[in-house]
């Protein structure tokens, strides 16, 4: 029993110790301030170059009067008291005479002090702000030998001049400010410095000038030659006098119904292809002036008829035709061209041993080359109607052809496509096992360019339907071929190229154009987005997730001042990792928490010699919601988040959590604790006071 007894008091001792040190390497730090009222004013902060400090017993707290802490060095903020001055010296050496943070070092001593005093400045003044809803002012309450005061309007508003001392003063004009106050700035905000006295201040502010361009029209389809199409734009609007409305058309032509009117109507050309109608409304002190546009495609008439049966033969009301819709005749016939020719069938169509007369009447010529004798055979290689027939894109090339790259952009031959179609993978209904790419957003758009004898790759077009993938390529998107001509399984020949500045293979990248500070609430005017492309070779680049983007993205110090624009991961000026992918504690974030539509598989891990966390790989579980331009934010509504801390785990539940891609604001995300809206891109940094304190509150 005894023995048993000592290995209880033993495992008693070793326990009491605090975690990671022992006794020994503790030394002490008396904190003191003078006057002692002043004390609060002194706080102990993290360690230097130690993440994640807490105090020995509990958070990070004001000091009562000895800290002891195993760590080399503790680092203490020196508040700042309106009307009084400070001087700071630590173990009786002076440190400095202004607020911030000073470092008291273990060094060979054991016992150390650090003391603030503070002293009242002797010919202090106020100056009184006062806030109002259209915009900020700060400081709040400024006393010292000169104040320098920042309006600064809200979003959306403009300064037009402060009241001070109940006179209103505009930006220019009259009254002239007094002689103690002088003012540099313009609407966007403006800095007022006093030299004497004591007084209040506030903004004053207006809307900015505004115009919106909106088109109700819907983008459409209609024949050559069509005419008198009104287009609706009365729906726009503007708060400046003398506003243009101005119309222009890439094609065809466009006609204001009246003097600066907001609509107009449309005459279609006569040539095949797409239009762009563009309204711009031009309104002085509006930059850039505001635009809107839709595009009107042209087609023959001949297919006008041809989509009224397509309305029901499409595979799901009726028989599916994609052989049809994906063959030259296309556009060149309509369905009733071989199926009721005479016009005297009302919902019927001719059998498939009379349509070779129908062939006979276009092809007697032999156009393509075959003898006339044999026309009565047409319909043994092209008979598109049946399900045993070679027609459509596959009768010339397979459909896609069999090269891995093309079947990773057209992963199944099931799904028809016909030439310059712009539609992607989230068209095609429930089908979301790869990627479906309709030709023309690689090949060009117009149907001439067809079956001319040369490979077109065309990654470039201003007629792109506007949202398409195709349009949101810049104009430097180029495929340059490569030096090597390889030939496909049915003789065609190819090279593996190298596609450039293509937008499906590329990402967001944020920098700051200046320092950003501590829980600053303008921090998006110093952030700008930057588009980056990754080049990649045909049929020899093999992409991963980080492939196009990096896994994670990822932003660091200088280029980024403070993880603004991304919320991802940022690295800091220490070589830090933090935001998401190091979540606090050093786990990251699984992917498929937030894009629980494009991935389920959660991730695992790696941490490079530098400690920063890189997420494994993981695979595509549904192809329509990845490459669709726009960003898949979609919560885990089924799995918590099983957060770790030092005394367990936490679980948070996302099955409340929304996102909105206007606002990039995450609201609900319980993993958030007290913060129940946050907005995506946020700076955020541990060791910043009032942004850690927007979730853990003072």
């Amino acid at each position: 029993m005894k023995k048993i007894f000592n290995y209880v008091i033993i495992l008693f001792v070793f326990l009491s110790l605090p975690p990671f040190a022992s006794a020994t390497n503790y030394w002490a730090i008396t904190a003191a301030t003078s006057p002692a009222s002043f004390k609060t004013n002194l706080i102990a902060a993290r360690p230097t170059n130690f993440g994640n400090y807490t105090t020995p017993g509990g958070a990070i707290k004001t000091l009562t009067n000895v800290t002891r802490t195993p760590y080399a060095s503790v680092d203490f903020d020196v508040a700042a008291v309106p009307g009084y001055t400070v001087k700071v010296k630590v173990d009786g050496a002076q440190k400095g005479t202004t607020p911030g943070t000073y470092t008291v070092y273990k060094g060979t001593m054991l016992n150390h002090n650090i003391v603030a005093t503070y002293t009242a400045v002797s010919e202090a003044y106020i100056i009184t702000t006062i806030d109002v809803a259209d915009g900020h002012i700060t400081p709040s309450v400024t006393y010292s030998a000169s104040a320098a005061i920042t309006v600064t309007p809200s979003v959306g508003k403009q300064l037009t001049g402060v009241v001070i001392d109940n006179v209103a003063y505009p930006l220019t004009g009259t009254p002239a400010l007094p002689t103690y106050v002088t003012m540099t700035g313009d609407t966007a905000g403006a800095t007022y410095t006093f030299t004497s006295g004591t007084h209040t201040i506030y903004g004053i502010f207006a809307p900015k000038p505004a115009a919106k361009a909106t088109l109700s029209t819907p983008n459409m389809t209609v024949a050559t030659g069509t005419t008198g199409i009104l287009i609706d734009a009365s729906s726009s609007s503007s708060n400046v006098t003398d506003t243009i409305y101005s119309w222009t058309a890439t094609c065809g032509t466009i006609t204001p119904t009246g003097l600066n009117a907001k609509t107009a109507t449309y005459d279609a050309p006569a040539t095949l292809g797409s239009c762009i109608i563009t309204l711009t409304v031009t309104a002085a002190e509006v930059s850039p002036d505001p635009t809107a546009s839709i595009t009107i495609t042209t087609i023959n008439p001949v297919n006008v008829r041809t989509n009224l049966c397509l309305s029901c033969h499409n595979g799901t009301g009726g028989p599916d035709v994609s052989s049809f819709t994906s063959s030259a005749h296309y556009e060149k016939i309509s369905c009733q061209n071989c199926h009721n020719p005479d016009n005297n069938l009302s919902h019927a169509y001719l059998p498939t041993a009379i349509m070779v007369n129908v062939c006979i009447t276009c092809h007697s010529d032999s156009p393509q080359g075959h003898p006339v004798e044999i026309t009565d055979t047409c319909m043994t290689c092209h008979n598109h109607h049946t399900v045993a027939a070679s027609g459509g894109c596959s009768s010339c090339h397979d459909s896609p052809p069999n090269t891995a790259s093309h079947m990773k952009h057209y992963a199944s031959n099931a799904v028809g496509v016909k030439y310059g179609d712009l539609r992607i993978t989230q068209a095609f209904t429930n089908y979301s096992s790869g990627y479906i790419f309709g030709c023309g957003n690689c090949h060009p758009m117009d149907i001439a360019n067809h079956n001319n004898g040369v490979v077109n790759i065309e990654l470039y077009n201003p007629l792109a339907t506007a949202g398409s993938l195709k349009a949101k390529n810049p104009s430097t998107a180029v495929y340059v071929p490569g030096s090597e001509v390889f030939t496909d399984e049915r003789g065609r020949p190819y090279t593996k190229g190298t596609c450039s500045n293509v937008y499906c293979h590329s990402f967001n990248d944020w920098t700051t154009t200046a320092a950003i500070g501590d829980g600053e609430v303008n921090w998006e005017a110093k952030t700008v987005t930057t588009r980056i492309y990754k080049d990649v070779t045909w049929g020899v680049t093999v992409l991963g997730c980080s492939g196009c983007h990096g896994n994670p993205t990822q932003t660091s110090y200088p280029a980024n001042s403070a993880g603004a624009g991304d919320s991802h991961s940022w690295i800091d000026d220490y070589g830090y990792q933090s935001l998401h992918t190091w979540n606090m504690y050093g786990e990251p974030v699984s992917c498929t928490y937030c894009h629980n539509d494009t991935v389920k598989k959660f991730n695992t891990y790696t941490v490079d010699g530098n400690g920063v966390n890189v997420l494994s790989e993981v695979p595509i579980s549904n192809f329509s919601k990845h490459v669709n331009g726009s960003n898949d934010v979609a919560f885990d509504k089924q799995n918590p988040y099983i957060y770790p801390v030092s005394e367990g785990t936490g679980s948070y539940s996302l099955a409340n959590a929304t996102y909105d891609a206007d606002t990039k604001n995450c609201s609900n995300v319980s993993c958030h604790i007290q913060q129940t809206t946050v907005k995506w891109g946020t700076p955020y940094r541990y060791n910043s006071y009032n942004e850690c304190n927007v979730c853990h509150q003072k």
